[in-house]
């Protein structure tokens, strides 16, 4: 895998929310985006160890090197690909224990419709990220900004 991807729950306003925020402060513009509910992101979930259940509330992110992160590793290793002072953010949030980071993310996964919704208004992605969306050749619909 030449370039790293992260896969999210597209249906899910906070997950493409942050897809959103990703996209504007990311340093090396490299990560790729793919649905958990596409097929290849089905596939390369289950193939990273994930259990069909776990693709509505897990986030997972592989590496360039195939390694797979997931739950609050995942938005650690996405932090790691983030400008200042993002980036300062999740190295002091990595002295927090994983369990504790992982309750945290298991707790927001479980509410996440109930506190930010679904989408309701899309727009699609811009013609220049497009081709980072890996979701079968369609551009991804991202929920619009609040006005």
């Amino acid at each position: 895998m030449a370039d790293p991807v992260f896969l999210f729950d597209a249906e899910c306003a906070l997950c493409s929310g942050a897809t959103r925020f990703i996209l504007r402060h990311e340093a090396t513009q490299d990560l790729r985006f793919l649905s958990t509910r596409s097929a290849e992101g089905r596939r390369l979930a289950l193939a990273h160890g994930l259990k069909p259940e776990d693709l509505e509330t897990t986030i997972l992110v592989i590496d360039a090197q195939g390694r797979g992160f997931t739950r609050s590793a995942a938005v650690l290793e996405l932090s790691r690909r983030l400008k200042a002072p993002w980036r300062a953010l999740g190295v002091m949030a990595r002295a927090i224990p994983r369990p504790i980071r992982d309750a945290a993310y298991d707790l927001v996964a479980r509410r996440r419709y109930q506190w930010f919704g679904r989408p309701e208004l899309c727009a699609l992605a811009s013609p220049e990220q497009r081709h980072r969306f890996m979701d079968e050749g369609a551009p991804l619909a991202l929920p619009t900004e609040a006005a």
